[in-house]
């Protein structure tokens, strides 16, 4: 699950600033989409786990990226959540902005 809700971010990310890839661009195409962010940038999600078994309940969960510092080798993004009203502790993840793609 924590995979996709970093997935949904990163394409979050892709429209909210800005970033535009054609397929027949592979260098725009590989390029790291936090790049096109600046700092103050804000990625928000919410999302809603129904289950029907074993039992039935729904839990609603929410994301905020912000970018809060960038540079010209990395940004770094604050990343609160919430799950089922409860909050958990912000935590900051600094993210390359350059990776060696593979040949």
């Amino acid at each position: 699950m924590r995979n996709r809700a970093l997935t949904m971010a990163v394409v979050g990310g892709l429209t909210l600033c800005g970033f535009n890839a054609h397929a027949d661009d592979k260098k725009a195409a590989a390029d790291n989409p936090w790049k096109h962010c600046g700092v103050g940038t804000v990625i928000e999600m919410e999302s809603t786990m129904s289950m029907e078994k074993p039992s039935k309940m729904e839990t609603k969960s929410t994301q905020k990226w912000t970018v809060v510092k960038k540079d010209d080798k990395e940004v770094t993004v604050k990343l609160e959540m919430t799950s089922g009203g409860a909050a958990m502790p912000a935590s900051e993840i600094k993210i390359p902005l350059e990776s060696k793609a593979p040949e």
